[in-house]
């Protein structure tokens, strides 16, 4: 039920964006100087490297597109679901697409990310950089279908026994919107 729902969102998504392609009329993507975009990403299953669940975005340049991504976990557990945890995640990031005149614009990515927690017993914080490789997909002008992949290392973490962790794999699934 939850992919029938997901379907229909994005069915929703591209048609609204297909009118608004209409309507501008110009290019075959939105990546201009000046446009603003809304970001989903996937579930991440866990990945704290992920983009986040949300982000906005802003095109400063040709090529750069500067963005915030947001995401926020919340678990309820225990006998009688008596322990709530939670997770906060503030992801400062950059693309750098190395071509946007076509409906498939190739990007290497880079993200700080500022993660609180909560694991039950305690509150933490984690620092940490991801960056790689992604691709966004324009089915028409203002939606995009993207994905990316690259490594990630926390460099603040409250386990003093592993201060550091390198992910290998860090992926994500996006959907984007923009608008001018």
């Amino acid at each position: 039920m939850k992919r029938f729902g997901l379907v229909v969102a994005l069915m929703v998504v591209t048609g609204i964006a297909s009118r608004a392609s209409a309507q501008e009329g110009a290019g075959s993507n939105a990546l201009v100087v000046g446009a603003k975009s809304l970001s989903f990403a996937l579930p991440s299953g866990g990945n704290g490297y992920a983009s986040g669940a949300a982000g906005l975005w802003y095109m400063v340049t040709d090529n750069i597109n500067l963005g915030m991504n947001f995401g926020l976990g919340i678990d309820r557990q225990g006998a009688a679901n008596t322990v709530t945890t939670w997770d906060v995640l503030l992801a400062p990031a950059m693309r750098y697409y190395l071509s946007t005149s076509g409906v498939v614009a190739p990007y290497i990515h880079g993200q700080a990310n500022i993660r609180f927690y909560d694991d039950k017993s305690d509150k933490h914080v984690n620092l940490g950089v991801a960056g790689g490789i992604g691709v966004e997909w324009f089915p028409v002008r203002n939606f995009s279908v993207g994905g990316q992949t690259g490594l990630g290392m926390d460099i603040v973490r409250p386990d003093p026994g592993k201060p550091i962790k390198l992910a290998t794999f860090t992926s994500a699934l996006t959907a984007q919107i923009y608008w001018e």
